[in-house]
């Protein structure tokens, strides 16, 4: 499934994980992720105009604990552990 990393101005990441019972019946698989990921960043003022890609959630970290130290990776797309 594909998320979203927005990267923070402090070096830290948001992952954006659409919800799949949140996909619609008559919209296609790139309608529901710009919805769900336009909805997001405009409920969330402090991710508003910050670049951000999208990856596959299985190039994410393979574990969540410690995600407060996963940064942006330096020499590509996606994000890693710091």
């Amino acid at each position: 499934m594909k998320v979203w990393i927005v990267y923070k101005p402090d070096g830290s990441v948001a992952v954006i994980h659409p919800a799949p019972k949140s996909r619609r019946d008559n919209e296609t698989e790139e309608q529901w992720y710009d919805r769900i990921f336009t909805k997001t960043m405009q409920g969330n003022k402090n991710l508003t105009d910050l670049p951000y890609e999208d990856i596959d959630d299985t190039e994410l970290p393979k574990t969540r604990e410690n995600r407060n130290s996963w940064k942006k990776n330096p020499s590509g797309k996606g994000i890693i552990e710091k």
